[in-house]
């Protein structure tokens, strides 16, 4: 009650909260697809391929823990499943079914919530207030932008359909923040224990999530403050040990210490699956075409990374350790997405 009374805020303009909210707007319109997905039906019906695995996945998860695998009895489940105990909770204590949360609550709740938490995260990053909106922009209108207009080369960071990657993303984002201000010394001492607790949800809710904080943000973070300032080295190391610590746990107690189906085959599959769609036959990547087909499917996201870039030229940015966490993360998840292979095309959640 101290702290809450003590508090110190600003107003923010209400064209902070319209442009924050028209960000939401192409994420909401996207549930369509949720709400096309049938509930309850007779007969033969036509739901989405992943529709009655996460429901199952779901109800498994509120009948058993250690939770185990819904068509292999007793089989530890090996799955980020922190999302579908999420929703088995807010099941159980509403009394909505499963299927209803999937394809209406869950969409709808998340698709609104991303945004402005990134907007959230943006100003408290920053510190800027014009960052807020720009930043939920740029992840919801700009980098959803398919130049070529062909199906299937856009990557949307909203993912309706996927309730681990949007609850995922709600975490991912927290995390971010969670770390920025340890690292600029505005957390109190509970930040240590939320950052671990932040770490094993996020991880646990999305598999993607933590190998690309510590693969490229953290690493990139560190390795500037050894070649610049060590000032800070033992705040950003140490977190991003625990990073590391809490990814081999995660690894072995609940992914069983196994890939995923996860394989690297250095893009051969990449350019096989998009650049047919560009260039309107088979490709190679060690041809001339796949090359071409490669540079011009990363054409929106290489004009992020360039802007992001941008920030370096700046003393001040340049010698921040966020910085080069949101720009090595950015970079590792467009290197996951186009050198890993997944049957399901699971790789693309690196980037997202």
């Amino acid at each position: 009650r101290r702290r809450v009374l003590s508090r110190r805020t600003e107003d923010l303009p209400w064209l902070w909260g319209a442009a924050a909210a028209a960000c939401a707007l192409v994420p909401a319109l996207t549930n369509w697809r949720a709400f096309a997905e049938p509930i309850r039906f007779r007969g033969w019906t036509v739901q989405y391929v992943d529709l009655p695995y996460h429901t199952a996945l779901a109800r498994a998860v509120s009948e058993s823990f250690p939770p185990s695998y819904p068509q292999v009895a007793q089989e530890p489940l090996t799955y980020h499943w922190f999302a579908h105990a999420w929703t088995a909770q807010v099941s159980a204590v509403s009394g909505t079914d499963v299927g209803v949360l999937l394809t209406r609550f869950n969409p709808s709740v998340l698709a609104v919530a991303v945004p402005l938490v990134m907007a959230m995260a943006a100003l408290r990053i920053t510190g800027r207030v014009w960052a807020g909106p720009a930043a939920a922009a740029v992840a919801f209108l700009l980098v959803d932008a398919n130049p070529w207009g062909t199906p299937g080369l856009s990557n949307p960071m909203a993912s309706p359909m996927s309730p681990t990657q949007q609850f995922g993303l709600l975490v991912l984002l927290t995390l971010v923040t969670t770390l920025a201000l340890r690292w600029r010394g505005e957390a109190s001492r509970a930040g240590l224990p939320m950052l671990l607790l932040l770490l094993l949800v996020a991880g646990g809710s999305k598999g993607s999530v933590l190998p690309v904080v510590a693969a490229g943000g953290l690493a990139a973070a560190v390795a500037l403050l050894v070649l610049r300032d060590r000032t800070r080295l033992r705040v950003v190391g140490g977190d991003a040990l625990l990073t590391l610590i809490s990814l081999v746990v995660l690894n072995r107690l609940m992914f069983g210490g196994g890939d995923g189906g996860v394989s690297l085959d250095f893009g051969q599959d990449f350019v096989a699956g998009r650049g047919s769609m560009v260039l309107g036959r088979e490709v190679e990547l060690g041809s001339g075409a796949g090359v071409l087909a490669m540079v011009l499917v990363l054409v929106p996201l290489l004009l992020a990374v360039l802007a992001g870039a941008a920030l370096v030229r700046d003393r001040e940015t340049r010698s921040d350790p966020m910085t080069w966490l949101l720009l090595g993360g950015g970079v590792a998840g467009i290197g996951a997405m186009v050198a890993l292979t997944h049957p399901g095309s699971s790789q693309n959640y690196f980037y997202k």
